[in-house]
């Protein structure tokens, strides 16, 4: 499958190179030269294995590190980076695509001016929300940590807590054993740890059964299994911060 999503990222990028081309040229698709669809396709190889590889490094295989004071830092990766490449990449082709619908217009007549309009404002109201969102927080999920010691659970951003449970003050777990995938609370304050194979959210924590062991011996008594720590966190109307 990841092959299968690398080759659709490579096949969604060239497509969308193809047709940012033609809205520099002003040029409806199949009506540019054959030198310049010939460009387009040889460009696509290197762009696609440059920003992959630039986007896979940014988002898989982020190990905990060491910290002062005993604490150890825990980061946020991607289950599945080629799958969001593939996606990310998506909505930009379907935004350049509908921008060339616009961009030659006059090239179409009747109907088709009416379907390219149309389809410009579908495209961007769907596209542009989803791009949008996935951005903030892929730009999140690197801008935060998950800072783990024998006393407190701190998710951090940007080096700032954000929440904070100290473990002696854990008042129930929810806990799915394959994954890990655990829903930590005190109080109001609710963290989600996943590890990879817990599906509660698009990024996993690599470390997840060290902290489990952690939060197990806190808890105690307290863990209370769960089939699936996805149906956990929607009953529990919490929607992971990363």
């Amino acid at each position: 499958m990841g092959i299968f999503l690398r080759f659709l990222g490579w096949l969604i990028l060239w497509s969308f190179l193809y047709f940012a081309v033609l809205d520099v040229m002003g040029l409806a698709p199949g009506k540019d030269p054959r030198p310049v669809s010939a460009a387009v396709l040889l460009l696509s190889f290197p762009i696609w294995w440059l920003t992959w590889k630039k986007f896979e490094k940014a988002f898989s295989d982020r190990p905990p590190r060491a910290l002062q004071d005993g604490k150890t830092a825990y980061f946020f990766s991607l289950r599945n980076p080629a799958l969001m490449y593939y996606l990310m990449v998506l909505k930009l082709f379907l935004l350049v695509m509908g921008a060339n619908g616009i961009i030659t217009l006059d090239h179409h007549q009747g109907a088709w001016r009416t379907f390219y309009i149309w389809n410009f404002i579908i495209l961007y109201l769907y596209a542009i929300p989803f791009f949008v969102l996935k951005l903030v927080k892929l730009k999140k999920a690197l801008a935060c940590r998950l800072v783990v010691d024998d006393a407190a659970l701190t998710l951090e951003k940007n080096g700032e807590p954000v929440s904070v449970i100290p473990l002696e003050s854990v008042d129930r777990v929810l806990l799915q054993e394959q994954g890990p995938g655990l829903l930590v609370a005190s109080g109001a304050v609710k963290l989600y740890i996943g590890g990879q194979a817990a599906k509660g959210s698009a990024f996993y924590t690599e470390g997840a059964p060290d902290i489990l062991r952690k939060v197990r011996t806190a808890a105690g008594e307290k863990v209370t299994a769960v089939d699936s720590i996805r149906q956990a966190l929607k009953q529990e109307s919490f929607k992971p911060a990363v």
